[in-house]
């Protein structure tokens, strides 16, 4: 996973013509990269808007990390979904 230390990086998701929808911007002390986690397919890309200084954790790290903090884990999740559906939301806009 990858943790975005400063800058502003943009996720998109694809429609089904191809065209990119801009989904949300993520900022300062937000992640990417859940799908190390969750093994899921890629939902959205990522692109940096601003020059971008990230930390990135290999899964094992991660995983290590959340055995010791379960309630860590349940906020992963819930951050996990909350951006799956900012993405449905984005999509079903781009459709209308």
């Amino acid at each position: 996973m990858t943790f975005i230390v400063s800058g502003r990086v943009r996720m998109s998701a694809p429609t089904e013509n191809g065209s990119l929808v801009a989904v949300n911007t993520l900022t300062e002390g937000s992640f990417l990269g859940q799908t190390a986690l969750t093994r899921e397919p890629v939902l959205a890309t990522a692109r940096a808007l601003v020059e971008v200084t990230a930390v990135q954790i290999d899964r094992e790290h991660i995983e290590e990390m959340l055995q010791q903090k379960p309630l860590l884990l349940q906020e992963f999740g819930r951050l996990i979904e909350e951006r799956r559906g900012h993405i449905r939301r984005a999509l079903a806009a781009a459709d209308e």
